[in-house]
């Protein structure tokens, strides 16, 4: 009788567990706390690459939006990169602003030397771009304000990589605005500035 009584407690728990679980996974992603950021990233600056949290509707850090710039061997920035982890931990191969399938090129989220030499509006993306969060929840918008960007010298430039291309250009300092939203505003829950 006892073992019977047992077995049907941890039953309805399981069950109650499940049910939980399909609501939870049903009522679709967690809305965030807006964020609104200007951000400037400079080559020569000995202060860290700019990065914040984005907390979920409850107060919890739900993931991490940061800058990665892309070096050469010599330590030339040749492009900056806005990563998106969930949680608190950094993970540039986790960015879940990156296309899902194996990818190559330029993409929304890369911010590159080479592409910004004729000014932002300039760029294959346009100075103003959108980028959706993974899960669908939110997106990520972006806007350069504007760029500096410098020619690397030849002699910086490995030979067999010099031959792929004539020019080749650093990113001296990058200024932007970053805004994320939730795809549908829950009620208002706060707002969010990191700078």
């Amino acid at each position: 009788m006892i073992l019977n009584r047992a077995y049907g407690i941890r039953a309805v728990v399981a069950i109650i567990f499940v049910a939980l679980s399909v609501a939870d996974a049903s009522s679709g992603p967690a809305p965030i706390v807006p964020l609104h950021a200007n951000i400037h990233f400079s080559r020569t600056s000995s202060a860290p690459v700019w990065s914040t949290y984005i907390y979920s509707a409850t107060g919890k850090k739900a993931y991490i939006l940061w800058l990665e710039p892309e070096y050469t061997t010599l330590k030339d920035v040749l492009a900056v990169d806005l990563v998106l982890n969930e949680g608190e931990h950094r993970n540039p191969d986790s960015n879940l602003l990156a296309p899902t399938k194996n990818w190559h090129g330029l993409q929304r989220f890369v911010f590159n030397a080479g592409d910004l030499t004729q000014g932002p509006d300039k760029m294959v993306y346009g100075a103003s771009r959108t980028l959706p969060g993974r899960d669908g929840g939110f997106v990520v918008q972006v806007k350069v304000l504007g760029a500096k960007v410098s020619e690397i010298s030849q002699d910086r430039i490995p030979a067999r990589v010099r031959r792929l291309q004539s020019d080749w250009y650093q990113l001296d300092g990058l200024d932007m605005t970053i805004s994320v939203e939730n795809v549908s505003q829950p009620e208002s829950s706060g707002s969010n500035t990191g700078n």
